[in-house]
């Protein structure tokens, strides 16, 4: 077969060393060669201003129409490709605005969408979507002409699918109307130039109905295609598409809608029917928005697809990724001028020319730096960087993540224990612990937590303490909250933290959390309680929220509760006023003090992975999954960072025990130099011991 009748061939037989960026999918990556053939309608109308020669009414005509009609609902193949249905309208039926002419001469204008190889497979998992009953989630470099696409969905479906709902959703009007003007500039186009033009019932800029009235017995009668597309804002109306069921939702500009998640399973009753999805719901947008927060939802749902019944894709992006993920379209799929005549992305070259643009941008500010990487991401990652106040070593906290997600799917959470304290009458075991599963809520294991979640919390043992424990070898670190019902979102969260012990045992690591909002704080207290004499640990809080040091007192117990760290406060605020005996008073100077030490010891070095060869630092030892999501998404005035400020908490009296030891002698040593060279034997032994103690 010559090149003039190939369409496409795979690119294993080109070039076996290409890596296939769809091979996630199943489907064969491909070099495509004549996709003019694919456009052959759009080629005849540019010729000539109309789509057939053939008068109207005539055989030829209706025939031709006919054929068009089918192609767009089932699809073309050539030379043994097939296209979608859908897509192939898209190239011979959408209008869109494409920049043409080259240097300093480009224009644009309105015309027919070019082939490109990354439409070929979105639209292909498109049709496997709505033929499995899943929604799509698509995460999506700058300019990649998704508004127009996602804009002819909803024209695919209200011109060529009777009775079809397609209903456009976002957060606010803004986010809608640029989209909805491109679906009725669309139609207005169709209904010019082809033969499957309808009259509108409703003709308005949210929304646009085909049909008719008939009157029968004085009574106006709604006939013909009824299809229908409605643009609502959920800030403003969400309840207008209450009734009605939507074959395609669109959720534009997903990553700037506060309480995305929310907002999805309110519309759950329009796209499903009890767990049968009966319409395609497809949620895209582009990283690095972050708007108060709006980014964490999609984030959240990006990397859970199949949670939200979405269609989920192995993660073969991310460095050290397990697990799904949804639809990802990086930078290099279309980056002008790198792609070919027939549509293919040349993706190296894009590659080396975006790493070109990145070392300059690497000039001008960290801030303009992260906002492009953001903007133009080679990985779902660096979409959903933080740019602009990122605190923590985000790099880090990702791959801790990452191997957190795997050890858990690998263990099935079995290095966690799930449940309750209880007191005993055993003078020397006071507390014990019983396993719940049943305890397992969605606020111990993901951050933010979901939408109406319980947050009545339980205690997670990552490590128990052993039957005979030194007091001063664990510590708690404790953020409460004020009231019991007070409408705020905080939460109460209490870290416990191993210091060391003898040389067989881990160390300098989290061992518990206890993190929820039950109905009455008492409870909290009485579980913190317990969970301290579980450990025979201090606690170090935030001494702003009175009820802490009122329920210890009261139960006979202040010895519970850590002294006011005065080293850790007169290092950070030259002239301390504040004086309240226990616990550490909070402000800005103690929060940026706080935020050094945590980095410090996040990165505290540990060791070697003896499998990959990488640095384990502390932050990899982290076995509380929301807690690595709270120091990822950390903006100290952007949101309840319950768990990072526990464990600030824990800085402190970490922090404040050491400077407490530096001035202290022990038989004419410094106790700080018999920790100092007990640390350093640790470090010494760490590469034997990383794989026994290192969970991964």
């Amino acid at each position: 077969m010559s090149d003039e009748q190939l369409i496409a061939q795979p690119w294993s037989e080109i070039n076996p060393d290409i890596v296939s960026p769809v091979r996630n999918t199943g489907q064969q990556y491909l070099r495509f060669i004549n996709t003019s053939e694919f456009s052959r309608a759009a080629q005849h109308f540019l010729r000539h201003g109309c789509y057939t020669l053939a008068p109207p009414d005539t055989l030829d005509y209706n025939a031709f129409w006919d054929e068009e009609e089918r192609r767009c609902r089932e699809g073309f193949s050539v030379g043994g490709v097939r296209i979608t249905g859908q897509h192939y309208a898209y190239l011979n039926y959408g209008r869109i605005l494409l920049v043409t002419g080259e240097g300093k001469k480009q224009r644009k204008r309105i015309g027919f969408p070019q082939f490109l190889d990354m439409d070929y497979y979105y639209y292909h998992e498109l049709e496997e979507a709505e033929k499995n009953g899943q929604g799509m989630i698509v995460v999506k470099a700058r300019r990649k002409g998704f508004s127009y696409k996602n804009a002819f969905n909803m024209v695919w479906k209200y011109k060529w699918f009777p009775e079809a709902i397609c209903i456009l959703a976002a957060f606010e009007k803004t986010f809608w109307e640029n989209t909805m003007q491109m679906c009725l500039s669309m139609i207005d186009f169709l209904d010019e130039h082809t033969d499957w033009n309808r009259r509108r019932l409703v003709d308005k800029q949210d929304h646009i109905k085909q049909g008719y009235k008939e009157v029968k017995d004085g009574i106006e009668i709604e006939k013909g295609y009824l299809s229908e597309i409605l643009a609502l804002s959920f800030k403003d109306s969400p309840q207008k598409s209450v009734g009605r069921t939507a074959e395609y939702m669109l959720f534009e500009e997903a990553g700037d809608w506060p309480g995305l998640r929310q907002a999805y399973q309110r519309s759950y009753p329009l796209f499903r029917d009890g767990n049968v999805m009966v319409g395609i719901p497809i949620l895209y947008g582009t990283g690095g928005n972050n708007r108060n927060g709006t980014n964490q939802d999609f984030e959240y749902m990006f990397y859970n697809p199949s949670q939200f019944g979405l269609r989920a894709y192995e993660n073969i992006y991310d460095e050290h990724a397990v697990g799904e993920c949804g639809w990802f379209v990086d930078e290099m799929w279309f980056r002008k001028p790198f792609v070919d005549k027939a549509g293919n992305a040349l993706r190296e070259e894009a590659s080396i020319d975006l790493e070109k643009e990145r070392d300059l941008k690497k000039n001008g500010s960290s801030l303009d730096y992260a906002m492009f990487v953001t903007q133009h991401p080679r990985t779902p990652k660096e979409a959903f960087l933080k740019p602009g106040g990122a605190v923590f070593p985000q790099t880090e906290i990702y791959r801790a993540i990452n191997r957190l997600k795997a050890n858990n799917a690998a263990t099935k959470l079995t290095r966690m224990s799930v449940g309750e304290l209880f007191w005993t009458s055993d003078e020397n075991k006071p507390v014990g612990f019983k396993p719940d599963l049943s305890k397992t809520l969605p606020v111990l294991d993901q951050f933010p937590p979901p939408p109406n979640a319980s947050t009545e919390g339980a205690i997670v043992i990552f490590e128990h303490p052993p039957e005979h424990k030194p007091f001063g070898l664990y510590k708690i670190g404790y953020d409460p909250y004020r009231f019991d019902k007070s409408g705020s979102k905080s939460l109460g969260s209490a870290i416990v933290y191993k210091g060391y012990g003898s040389m067989d045992e881990s160390y300098d690591q989290i061992v518990a959390e206890y993190t929820g909002r039950p109905e009455s704080i008492e409870v909290f207290h009485n579980n913190l309680e317990m969970l301290a004499e579980y450990y025979n640990a201090r606690i170090m809080h935030e001494n702003e929220v009175p009820e802490v040091v009122s329920y210890f007192k009261r139960r006979g117990k202040l010895s519970l509760l850590a002294m006011q760290p005065d080293n850790v406060i007169n290092k950070a605020i030259l002239k301390p006023t504040v004086n309240r005996v226990y616990g550490c008073h909070m402000n800005d100077k103690l929060k940026d003090t706080g935020e050094k030490y945590i980095i410090r010891w996040l990165l505290t070095k540990r060791g070697t992975d003896p499998k990959t060869g990488d640095v384990i630092f502390n932050v990899d030892l982290i076995p509380s999954l929301p807690l690595l999501q709270e120091l990822q998404n950390y903006r100290r005035e952007e949101g309840n960072f319950d768990r990072v400020m526990a464990l600030m908490q824990l800085m402190f009296v970490i922090e404040e025990e050491y400077e407490q030891r530096t001035q202290e002698t022990y038989d004419g040593h410094p106790i700080a130099e018999s920790l100092l060279s007990k640390a350093k034997n640790f470090f010494a032994h760490s590469s034997s011991r990383a794989s026994t103690k290192y969970p991964f």
